[in-house]
């Protein structure tokens, strides 16, 4: 989301850089749903919240003359404002296309990577992961950090990661495909039962 990147990694797919939100288009076609990256104090992940632009308003603040995005969040009941010059650095980007729901997709349906020794880092990269906003990098969250009832439990803080990479993620999924949230993470979890259980 913050200028993503193609990334190769061993055992997965090539992504595909996504491309940066452009306020000049959002101006010609009309309301766009978009995500946000908001942050919040309640916690150090930056939250990704699915938004529609549905103003574009021009206010004077201190005597200059500024054009806001007006963004509506259906979930929350929520409208803020942005102005639409700091687009990009707040975090807005379309929704993603299907060929990157697809890559999600089989990301949720591969091995498990190998559980690291260095435990903070490991933490420190998924927090990394979800604040980016990028769907197939929460993919590869929930993947490692998910626990069949016969593994390993979770503890506190995997338990909160892996729900904050559900949440984004079947919250824009349901979106894209216009199907219900909850479907969504039936879905998603399944992909994640049926694998093998074999770590890379």
């Amino acid at each position: 989301m913050e200028g993503p990147i193609s990334i190769t990694r061993i055992g997965l797919l090539r992504r595909k850089p996504v491309s940066p939100f452009n306020p000049m288009t959002a101006k010609r076609h009309g309301p766009r749903i978009i995500l946000v990256s908001r942050r919040t104090n309640s916690s150090r992940i930056r939250p990704t919240a699915v938004g529609q632009i549905s103003a574009i308003e021009v206010q004077t603040v201190a005597g200059d003359s500024l054009e806001f995005f007006v963004i509506y969040f259906a979930k929350s009941k929520m409208k803020v404002r942005v102005p639409t010059r700091k687009a990009a650095s707040v975090g807005m980007r379309r929704l993603s296309d299907p060929a990157t729901i697809a890559h999600v997709r089989r990301s949720l349906g591969q091995a498990a990577l190998k559980a690291r020794a260095n435990w903070p880092r490991m933490i420190k990269e998924c927090e990394a992961k979800i604040k980016s906003g990028d769907l197939v990098a929460m993919a590869e969250v929930m993947r490692d950090l998910y626990r069949r009832s016969t593994d390993s439990e979770q503890n506190y803080t995997e338990r909160q990661l892996y729900a904050a990479a559900l949440d984004r993620i079947s919250g824009e999924v349901a979106l894209v495909e216009n199907i219900s949230e909850e479907n969504t993470v039936l879905e998603l979890e399944s992909l994640l039962m049926s694998r093998s259980g074999r770590k890379i």
